[in-house]
């Protein structure tokens, strides 16, 4: 045993100790910080968007796979006012609800509806849809139109129209508008509507369309009253020219 001690000592392993060996532990590198993650390339989860309960979808342009059951134009007038009407984001989608809903077989717009809907147009200065409107009534009558007589609301529907367009100074499309409902409605139109139109001439500052206006009501025959003359006369009254054309139309035609 002696001799294989002799031949093979004991190995005794110590760890090296950091005192004994500073130059050791001096050349050791710092280790770098881990990378940070990227930011920008993570997805940012979308808004939910606000929950609308439309029956249709939420997004009115989208026609639905199946129609909701018992739609009538009053229920649509209902929806329209208490879901759409002031909603933030949706509120200039009624437009689009109106006509998906006149694609239904088995719905068909009233006078209610139209009459909303026009309002509702005017009132967001939404004109160019409000023609398509009006020529929509034309191309299809109210169910409570017979095969002879029209629906009795076709003139205060246009006759809203009519004095939304010439608000704003529009008056090729009040002129528009007004023909289509002269050839709609039955019997005259009434004095006021012709008012209104010449109203709108005249506060559009167009007093060569107003007199041409005024001369057809007098071929159409239409009744006037003093509305009438009042208009035009607070019309040409800053033009002494004006003033005396007019006068010499009173005079021709008389006045009431």
């Amino acid at each position: 045993m002696e001799q294989e001690e002799r031949h093979h000592p004991r190995l005794q392993l110590h760890p090296p100790s950091c005192s004994s060996h500073p130059a050791a532990t001096r050349d050791l590198p710092i280790p770098r910080p881990p990378p940070k993650p990227p930011t920008n390339n993570i997805p940012i989860p979308p808004s939910p968007s606000p929950h609308l309960p439309i029956t249709p979808t939420s997004s009115p342009s989208s026609k639905p796979t199946s129609p909701p059951p018992n739609l009538t134009p009053q229920s649509l007038i209902k929806f329209l006012r208490s879901n759409l009407r002031h909603h933030p984001l949706f509120a200039h989608h009624d437009f689009a609800v109106f006509n998906w809903a006149s694609t239904l077989d088995a719905f068909r717009h009233d006078h209610d509806s139209f009459l909303w809907m026009s309002r509702s147009l005017a009132a967001t200065h939404r004109f160019s849809d409000l023609r398509r409107l009006l020529s929509f009534v034309a191309a299809n009558p109210c169910p409570c139109a017979s095969g002879i007589f029209s629906c009795p609301k076709l003139e205060p529907l246009f006759r809203s129209a009519i004095d939304s367009y010439c608000r704003a100074g529009k008056m090729d499309h009040a002129l528009s508008g007004f023909d289509t409902m002269k050839r709609l409605i039955d019997g005259k139109v009434n004095v006021g509507v012709y008012n209104t139109v010449l109203n709108g001439y005249v506060k559009a500052r167009d007093m060569d369309k107003a007199l041409k206006f005024y001369k057809r009501m007098w071929k159409e025959r239409v009744k006037l009253d003093v509305c009438t003359f009042n208009i035009l006369m607070n019309g040409f009254e800053k033009s002494l020219a004006l003033t005396w054309r007019v006068v010499n139309v009173f005079q021709e035609h008389g006045t009431p």
